[in-house]
């Protein structure tokens, strides 16, 4: 592991000022991962000067993380928080993930899996992008919803909330209802510790996690900017780029079946419907 922080002297990367707009024109500029170990930093005004190394990437000691493995496997090359070089090394390890990973077994697994558990099954396609819950990784990175072995996925409870809320703001709009009265309404499908019949205190559907189909290129690295700060009661702008994984176009497998204790075929069928509607709103 190469850790030796780049020496003072060494020049550093030119930074645009912020007012110039990027010219649609001009090819999209692409990170190299490979060879002297870049870390996609250019010399700018025409000079010759080499791009400045990350020191987390050098070509002595790359990263090679296994194709199947997690993309958070990519992330333990990154180290402090506080150089110059985290950003730029940030985007080049969401690149790699981005080219290297091949989930296709792993997923083929997984939705064969919901196929054989479930009684009702169909699929879902996002026309562009979309990222499910996650959390801050390594580095401030935002991390999508990915499962224990790292593959993303919407969660079977993410599911169920969706449904669910949709029940719910329906009975609203063709009752003119609270919401607290539509609540005690969908007992008989997804349960309330408050219902007055035991068979409606446990749901009757189960909802299964849904993984995306085998999809080499389903991972796309997004971008979140927060340009402005408050100081001094006053906003400043201040640019603030913050790469995150999303996934681009995925066709997703969703697996639903009856609990143990319920044989009503309606039942799943009018759930399915509200999670359909609810799919089609958004997540």
């Amino acid at each position: 592991m190469v850790s030796d922080k780049p020496q003072p002297n060494q020049p550093k990367r030119p930074q645009p000022p912020a007012t110039v707009k990027p010219d649609a024109s001009r090819p999209r500029k692409v990170i190299t991962v490979s060879g002297g170990g870049s870390s996609g930093g250019h010399s700018g005004n025409g000079s010759n000067q080499p791009p400045i190394p990350s020191p987390w990437l050098k070509p002595e000691n790359p990263p090679q993380p296994h194709s199947e493995a997690s993309f958070v496997e990519y992330l333990r090359w990154m180290r402090s928080p506080s150089s110059e070089y985290k950003d730029p090394t940030k985007v080049q390890l969401l690149q790699m993930a981005q080219e290297g990973a091949n989930y296709s077994t792993r997923l083929q697994q997984l939705t064969q899996r919901t196929q054989l558990i479930a009684q009702n099954t169909f699929k879902v396609q996002c026309p562009w992008r979309i990222r499910v819950g996650g959390h801050r990784g390594p580095e401030s990175i935002l991390l999508p919803a990915f499962d224990a072995l790292g593959m993303p996925y919407i969660p079977s409870s993410t599911l169920r909330g969706l449904a669910r809320t949709q029940a719910i703001r329906e009975i609203i709009r063709q009752q003119n209802i609270k919401w607290e009265d539509a609540e005690k309404q969908i007992a008989p499908w997804f349960g309330s510790l408050d219902a007055k019949n035991k068979s409606d205190r446990s749901g009757k559907v189960v909802f299964l996690d849904a993984y995306p189909m085998p999809n080499q290129n389903i991972l796309a690295v997004d971008m979140a900017n927060n340009i402005w700060q408050w100081e001094d009661n006053s906003p400043k702008y201040s640019p603030n780029p913050n790469p995150f994984f999303s996934l681009e176009k995925p066709l997703f497998v969703i697996g639903l079946r009856l609990t143990s204790g319920c044989q009503d075929e309606q039942i799943l069928e009018k759930v399915k419907q509200w999670l359909i509607a609810g799919l089609q709103a958004g997540v």
